[in-house]
């Protein structure tokens, strides 16, 4: 299919998807359980100030906040990175158990340092 086709075709599935419903997507980004109190924990990170002003753009640009555009961005990040270990099988020497334990036993290591 043509490059600018699928593009206008896309936006046009995607405006009609979402109109009438602005944000439905990104609310539902973050899952809380109806009885449940939002838990929230503050990540922070130095990034270069050339990925700041792009990141600034982009957000910008879609009308999306930082923190949407950064859970939606980890969120995904983090199913790609599950897929990916299935597909090695990283478990295939080590069981999960193991592994959580061992990492944690390093993180003692280097902490005491």
């Amino acid at each position: 299919m043509n490059k600018h086709f699928r593009e206008v075709l896309t936006f046009r599935a995607l405006d009609f998807k979402l109109a009438g419903c602005p944000g439905v997507i990104l609310e539902g980004a973050i899952p809380v359980p109806e009885t449940q109190e939002p838990k929230f924990k503050n990540v922070c990170a130095l990034i270069p100030i050339e990925l700041d002003e792009e990141l600034e753009s982009i957000t910008g640009l879609l009308s999306i906040s930082k923190r949407q555009f950064l859970v939606l961005a980890i969120q995904s990040a983090i199913e790609e990175t599950n897929k990916l270990m299935d597909e090695v099988d990283v478990f295939e020497h080590v069981s999960p158990l193991q592994a959580s334990q061992d990492h944690l036993s390093q993180e003692t290591e280097i902490t005491a340092c």
